[in-house]
């Protein structure tokens, strides 16, 4: 089994110039929806599915109010959410927390989750993120089955 790294229906809509219907709602809060079937082969650990970009600026991401739906991985299997590395809007780097969000989601069956279980305590569920270029929201698992889907959105605010 290789490792994949996958990328959600809404990313590549953008890279061909499309825009993503239905991803913003009003009162201030944005939903940004995020959609991926894993191909016909499977992923082995450290395989990776680009989520969704945060645009670049002052953005708090309200992981309690974010969800991720799923098929079935297999027996055992977790997954998590979290960021890649970017340049803070003070031009410095930050480093990768690809568990920022959730670092344990059990995915073995099918299901769903609310987000924000590695929070800090205090946080108020979000996480702010202040970047110069986006911040890139990555999903990982310990492999991901072939046909596997998730499905979600992230809440966001700035």
């Amino acid at each position: 089994m290789a490792t994949t790294a996958g990328i959600s229906v809404q990313l590549t809509r953008l890279a061909s110039g499309k825009k993503n219907v239905g991803a913003a709602y009003g009162g201030g809060l944005k939903a940004y929806q995020f959609d991926f079937v894993q191909g016909s082969g499977a992923g082995a650990t450290g395989s990776t599915v680009d989520l969704v970009r945060i645009p670049p600026g002052r953005w708090y991401l309200y992981a309690w109010l974010s969800a991720i739906e799923f098929t079935a991985f297999g027996s055992g299997v977790t997954g998590s959410i979290g960021y890649t590395a970017y340049t803070a809007v003070d031009g410095s780097a930050v480093a990768a927390a690809l568990t920022a969000l959730d670092s344990a989601i059990a995915v073995a069956a099918v299901g769903h989750a609310l987000l924000g279980s590695a929070l800090a305590a205090k946080s108020g569920g979000r996480l702010l993120l202040e970047s110069r270029d986006g911040v890139l929201i990555q999903f990982g698992s310990d492999t991901i089955p072939a046909a596997a889907e998730i499905h979600g959105y992230l809440v966001v605010s700035n």
